[in-house]
């Protein structure tokens, strides 16, 4: 889309009432775009601050290439086009992308998942819910979006907002009722959804770095309508704090602390788990392939936001136990060796941690990790992350990313280890897989964390695309024949 979005035109003066419009009286607009390099003529420029670049650098290219007004929030002296100024560019060019696209999240029941973690496998359990009470919903994802004919792969977990606003159109040109859209951190910093007025709003947890930036909560509680619904997880005191500042209608869910919709555990194995739901006096049943405490809270928070809309909840058991298994969420490799293998995309501190304490649960045996680091931690972070996997774990071998080797990040890692820690260091991400899958016995579990799902494609190696799974399949049918799982017949 040349990132940008267009329509027939929208009146500046009325979509951003807030902004103040110099050089003209008004402007009227039918497409704008954050690439100087993409604008054409009559366009409007979005000069948008990012990580590495900050679009007021090239308003004077975008002007040249035909934009006729650009959108700013610092001062341009000697602009010769008209300049539309506001406080923030990107909350005004979400809510641009929205109006050129027909306002089209009006036309739907929008429901956003935010939190640390969680938010995939809690996105796709409402979908589930909510088609299993006749509901219509698309999806933006981490894993993908979907206007309901269409799938697609997802390059953003909250996407762009030209993105999101194609995205929602089309949901609506698809008679979709619902949309279930994952709200990032970086989404919520950059105000991708701004100008989409959530209906339903769905908190898993609040923790780690992703949403700690001052003013976060506030943020994302002035997306949901005042009349909308909050469901939050009352078992997380971060989340319990949102409850207090929502002045509309609340929904809580919890295990350890009392809520409207609860659920006790009756039976957990390394396959599957059964609860017992309980919507106030109703309780029901619940057997899910999905591991661990943390998705029975996911399950509750979809739960949550079926009541809201009307499902019955035996019509919500019934969508939550169709959705078995997220690719790397937490993935079970079944390849028939005598050990539990998964494979998560689990890189944070936390998110990682919990998937540790899950899989400890039911682990027989010995619980085996291979993790890795990441650039974007904090010295603080990589702490955090050691410290997570030495309490959890038998034996680690931290390794790199199959993309990056992060020489730094692997050093810091390691360095937080204690000395009685079995841990070592292969950086070699497949030798780290193979080593661990090799070190396995009968009962124990191995969880290869850091990648999940993503294949990447690698730069100057013999493979085209790198894939944990693919990986730990290829390694568990190369065991020797003592230890490895016999292959199917073809």
């Amino acid at each position: 889309m040349g990132g940008g979005i267009h329509q027939s035109g929208v009146s500046l003066r009325a979509l951003l009432p807030e902004g103040e419009i110099v050089g003209a009286g008004d402007v009227r607009v039918g497409h704008v775009s954050f690439d100087s390099r993409m604008c054409r003529d009559g366009d409007l420029f979005a000069a948008l601050r990012g990580r590495r670049v900050d679009g007021h650098a090239y308003v004077a290219e975008a002007v040249q290439m035909g934009a006729k007004a650009v959108l700013a929030s610092q001062p341009l002296p000697g602009c010769p086009v008209p300049v539309c100024y506001v406080t923030d560019t990107h909350a005004a060019y979400a809510r641009l992308c929205q109006g050129l696209a027909g306002k089209p999240a009006e036309k739907l029941k929008t429901i956003g998942v935010a939190g640390a973690f969680g938010k995939t496998t809690t996105s796709y359990l409402i979908a589930s819910a909510l088609s299993a009470g006749g509901r219509l919903p698309g999806l933006l994802t981490s894993l993908g979006y979907c206007d309901g004919r269409e799938i697609s792969d997802a390059r953003w977990t909250t996407p762009p907002a030209h993105v999101a606003a194609a995205w929602l159109s089309r949901m609506v040109e698809n008679e979709r009722t619902h949309a279930v859209a994952e709200i990032s951190g970086r989404g919520l910093r950059e105000s991708r959804l701004a100008g989409v007025d959530l209906d339903c709003l769905c908190v898993t947890n609040w923790r780690g770095d992703e949403h700690s930036s001052g003013g976060a909560k506030a943020r994302l509680l002035e997306q949901l309508l005042p009349e909308g619904v909050l469901v939050v997880n009352v078992d997380d005191a971060e989340c319990r704090d949102l409850c207090d500042r929502h002045d509309g209608p609340v929904v809580t869910i919890g295990i350890d602390q009392p809520a409207e919709i609860s659920a006790s555990i009756v039976e957990r194995t390394r396959s599957e788990q059964t609860l017992l739901l309980s919507f106030g006096r109703e309780v029901l049943p619940l057997r899910t392939t999905l591991h661990g405490t943390h998705n029975v809270l996911n399950c509750l928070l979809a739960a949550a936001v079926g009541s809201v809309y009307g499902i019955s909840p035996a019509e919500i058991v019934r969508g939550l136990e169709e959705v078995r298994e997220l690719p790397g969420r937490l993935e079970r490799i079944e390849c028939g060796q005598p050990f539990g293998v998964f494979v998560d995309e689990g890189l944070a501190p936390d998110s990682l941690g919990v998937c540790l304490e899950s899989l400890r649960e039911t682990a027989a045996g010995r619980l085996i990790c291979v993790f890795s680091s990441s650039p974007l931690h904090s010295r603080a972070s990589r702490l955090r992350l050691a410290k997570a996997v030495e309490r959890w774990c038998d034996v680690a071998v931290l390794t790199s990313s199959p993309v990056v080797g992060e020489v730094q990040e692997i050093g810091d890692v390691a360095r937080a280890w204690s000395e009685s820690s079995h841990c070592e260091v292969v950086l070699d991400r497949a030798e780290a897989v193979h080593r661990a899958l090799r070190e396995a016995r009968p009962g124990d579990c191995v969880l290869i964390a850091g990648q999940g799902s993503g294949t990447y494609r690698l730069a100057d190696r013999e493979q085209d695309y790198w894939d944990d799974r693919q990986v730990a399949r290829e390694v568990l049918y190369s065991l020797p024949q003592s230890e490895a799982p016999r292959k199917r017949a073809a």
